[in-house]
């Protein structure tokens, strides 16, 4: 045995040969170990070529160790054809299933620059394929996230810290007609030779949005009035209270308690008695700013907290306001008028108190003192 040829193990020769065989057209092809083994190599070129040495070297081990190791001939042109048969088949195998894909399906290359766009994607967009094939990935998204997204692509290729690849997160795309809409992105990010390619999965979560927006409007807000309700005044009060000790401000509150309610609700029903209460929510939105805040925690008791306080005279003017609108008749729409009134505490942060519950305990206890006093 030669030994610029060392000898191949007999069993490793036959695995190969069992391998190229059903490669090139055996009666059981084994896909599977076909593309391992081509995994294993740059390109169809090397493969050819590992498998031209392999032959060689079979055809030397047999002739000179005579051996029963079974020669392997492959002719190279033949084995690239049908690779390249088998690849195309795959490509095409390939495209029929991102062509039912019911998701977008985008590529992009390391420029940004748009490489493929399924059908998905030309209803969802709106563009057909051939409009942005060619042009940068940018053309699918509104300001700001069109002049920031080459920024973005840059840094990721610069320093491989991912920060949307593989992690994917809610984003807002924009449509052929300028339209805009909630979507949710997964990227992840493949090599081809010595470049950097993107594949991006995309579907429109307007739907979902818009159901959890109605959740939390329901569970924040009064059904009757479309009011806030105690839980949302909760959370906005917080949020002002956040905002005022950051601005070295104040927040007002005026508790109001209607005056002459329940003989509504008895005399007239209920439909009136709601009527009453919506009329209720609209004479307090005139009375107040646009960015103030109004609740309605339950039966005839609202609450209305002014922002950006920096004189407490300011907090007893929006109180004479709302005693002035809801001192006026009201007419319903069956023709009967009545006549309501409401009673009102006040109170100022930080003067009585700096927390949410502390403030609104304040309010109240005003408001409750105010209703003993007759006013």
């Amino acid at each position: 045995m030669s030994e610029n040829h060392p000898a191949i193990a007999p069993a490793i020769i036959e695995q190969l040969a069992n391998q190229l065989r059903l490669a090139l057209g055996g009666e059981a092809p084994d896909v599977h170990v076909s593309q391992q083994l081509v995994q294993r190599f740059p390109s169809l070129q090397d493969l050819v070529q590992l498998i031209h040495e392999v032959s060689e070297q079979a055809r030397r081990h047999k002739q000179d160790d005579d051996a029963e190791a079974p020669a392997l001939h492959v002719e190279p042109s033949r084995l690239l054809e049908q690779a390249q048969a088998m690849a195309r088949a795959s490509e095409a195998h390939a495209r029929a299933v991102l062509d039912m894909a019911l998701e977008s399906i985008v590529t992009i290359d390391d420029q940004g620059i748009i490489q493929f766009f399924n059908p998905a994607s030309e209803r969802l967009f709106g563009y057909q394929a051939r409009e942005v094939l060619g042009r940068n990935v940018h053309c699918l998204m509104p300001e700001p996230y069109r002049s920031a997204h080459d920024g973005y692509l840059r840094r990721y290729l610069e320093t491989r810290e991912p920060h949307v690849i593989g992690i994917g997160r809610a984003i807002v795309a924009q449509r052929k007609d300028g339209s805009v809409f909630p979507a949710e992105l997964a990227v992840n990010a493949y090599r081809v030779d010595e470049r950097t390619f993107f594949v991006g999965t995309l579907h429109d979560i307007s739907r979902h949005v818009a159901e959890e927006h109605h959740l939390r409007h329901a569970a924040t807000h009064d059904p009757l009035t479309g009011l806030l309700n105690r839980h949302g005044l909760l959370e906005a009060l917080r949020q002002a209270l956040e905002e005022s000790a950051r601005d070295q401000s104040g927040v007002g509150v005026i508790y109001v308690d209607l005056d002459r309610f329940k003989p509504v609700n008895d005399t007239l029903g209920h439909a009136a008695g709601d009527e009453c209460l919506r009329a209720v929510a609209q004479r307090l939105a005139h009375a107040v700013q646009a960015g103030d805040i109004i609740a309605r925690l339950g039966g005839d008791e609202f609450v209305v907290a002014v922002r950006d306080l920096r004189e407490a005279i300011v907090l007893d003017r929006v109180a004479a306001r709302i005693q002035q609108v809801l001192a006026a008749p009201f007419d319903l729409l069956q023709g009967q008028q009545v006549r309501l009134g409401a009673s009102l505490g006040l109170a100022l942060s930080p003067r009585d108190g700096a927390s949410v519950e502390d403030l609104l305990h304040a309010a109240d206890q005003a408001m409750y003192a105010s209703k003993q006093a007759g006013r």
